[in-house]
């Protein structure tokens, strides 16, 4: 299940940090003539900046949700990308053959899967032997503010514990290395670097972007509250903590390679 189902999801992905995805992808490696699969492509706008890359490779997107995937045709259609191909798949259970791909890129996936390891382990079965998987995915994310009054750290923690039960793990980061490891990856690389870093007020298109993540998990959140205004009280105060003139926000993004 994906946390941040909601219908305006597939145009908030399209305001993702392009220079942020160019050097996620940069630190991917993806050359020209590759033939890479994008896992969770959402609307496809890392799938067209790899098709730019790989071409005249070929690039396929595939995402769970059907109206993403439509969304993620037509914005390749109109923008006149000819070299990638979007279809509605399971993660868990792709449906391309053994060693398919040159390269396998998923970004901000994995934090939202029950299984990581068996989406590892099926990610490297499409990959061919010397090709490589390369998995992007956030460390803290939502977590670290300073200054935070002690109450709402204590609730974000219970919060959190709320998410993990529908497979949310805002700590997915730092776990990648492992599991390359456990699913036997070669020459593991490891980079980090930061996601969200505010110093001061955060600008509204920021604010707006928590206000939605905050709305959509409203439906699973509310098990760690004792009502639904005590949880919109918590949504307040943490936006109000974005728009602080002292405030420090900050998550990391892990970047972790292996070859097969």
């Amino acid at each position: 299940m994906y946390l941040m189902e909601h219908d305006g999801e597939g145009a908030r992905m399209e305001k993702r940090d392009v220079e942020e995805a160019a050097k996620h992808l940069e630190l991917a490696g993806i050359r020209a003539g590759d033939h890479v699969l994008d896992a969770g492509c959402a609307s496809g706008l890392l799938t067209r900046m790899i098709a730019t890359r790989a071409s005249p490779g070929h690039v396929v997107g595939i995402d769970a949700n059907a109206e993403r995937i439509q969304m993620a045709i037509d914005r390749a259609r109109e923008e006149g990308v000819p070299n990638v191909r979007f279809q509605q798949a399971d993660i868990l259970e792709l449906p391309f053959q053994v060693g398919a791909f040159d390269v396998v890129f998923c970004r901000y996936t994995f934090e939202y899967l029950k299984d990581p390891e068996a989406a590892l382990r099926e990610l490297k079965r499409v990959t061919r032997v010397g090709g490589r998987v390369v998995v992007a995915d956030l460390d803290g994310n939502g977590l670290y503010h300073y200054p935070i009054p002690e109450a709402i750290e204590q609730t974000l923690q219970r919060l959190f514990g709320a998410l993990s039960r529908v497979g949310f793990d805002p700590f997915m980061g730092r776990k990648l290395y492992h599991l390359f490891h456990r699913v036997g990856f070669r020459r593991i690389q490891v980079e980090a670097m930061p996601h969200h870093l505010i110093a001061g007020p955060a600008d509204e298109d920021q604010v707006e972007n928590w206000e939605t993540k905050l709305r959509t998990i409203r439906p699973y959140a509310l098990k760690a509250f004792p009502s639904e205004s005590a949880y919109d009280q918590f949504m307040s105060t943490c936006l109000a903590m974005l728009r602080a003139e002292d405030s420090l926000t900050y998550s990391v993004t892990f970047i972790v390679s292996g070859v097969c």
